[in-house]
């Protein structure tokens, strides 16, 4: 069976779909067998956490009006190991209360939906749709594509230890985050979100998964757009094979 971290290269691709060779996925992990996961070695608290936290809190009291989202997003996938870049960039649309699309227009270009118990990846050049389930209930994993536009904080920190660190550019405010749970981080061991400080919205995203290294630019950023239903109604060509794992 296969497990939301095959897909999660695609779509990061995260958000990830953050989903690897190709684009981004994120956003939880998928029912299934997986080799559990390797203990995380004990990470001291960050001298600048209680900093991070009061800027999360700013995050997530800024997007408690948000009923959609869209945005495009250019993304890299640098394999450390193999020497392998893969770059693509799409666009990313949510609504509230639980859906999610990224549109991947590359050379390996892919379709990706996000509802609140499945996940639906089409791959266009080999014809395959996967339709995975997602875990629910407390232990749910956190979509990392949303991780910047304000999860709260309090279910951040179930998860992520978090502090601040020196920022690329003047003017915003770097977040890392070190997992202390990678089911719910969906293996990723570390991400840094650079948020533009005036208005508190993401910017960049990097992700380690300790296979790969993704880098995320966010632009054009609209708040509360609105969205064509037909957004986040799924659909493919009659000859496509689909694999439904629920």
């Amino acid at each position: 069976m296969k497990c939301y971290s095959q897909s999660r290269s695609r779509f990061t691709m995260f958000l990830a779909l953050l989903l690897l060779g190709s684009p981004l996925v994120a956003v939880s992990q998928m029912t299934g067998p997986q080799p559990a996961p390797a203990p995380q070695p004990a990470q001291a608290q960050s001298p600048t956490r209680g900093e991070a936290i009061e800027f999360l809190q700013k995050v997530e009291r800024k997007n408690e009006e948000i009923k959609s989202l869209s945005a495009e997003f250019e993304q890299l996938r640098v394999d450390p190991i193999f020497h392998d870049e893969v770059e693509s960039k799409g666009k990313f649309w949510y609504r509230s209360p639980g859906e999610f699309r990224a549109s991947y227009d590359s050379r390996h270009p892919a379709e990706i939906w996000i509802f609140p118990d499945h996940l639906i990846n089409y791959s266009p050049s080999i014809k395959q749709v996967d339709i995975l389930p997602i875990e629910q209930g407390e232990n749910a994993p956190i979509n990392q594509m949303l991780l910047g536009f304000g999860v709260k904080t309090e279910s951040i920190l179930e998860v992520f230890d978090v502090g601040l660190i020196e920022a690329e550019k003047d003017g915003q405010v770097a977040i890392e985050f070190h997992s202390r749970d990678l089911d719910r981080s969906l293996y990723y061991r570390r991400i840094v979100i650079h948020f533009q400080e005036e208005n508190a919205e993401p910017a960049k995203l990097f992700l380690e998964d300790g296979e790969s290294e993704i880098t995320v630019t966010i632009r054009g950023v609209k708040q509360n757009p609105d969205l064509d239903a037909a957004l986040f109604t799924p659909k493919w060509p009659d000859d496509v094979e689909v694999i439904d794992q629920r």
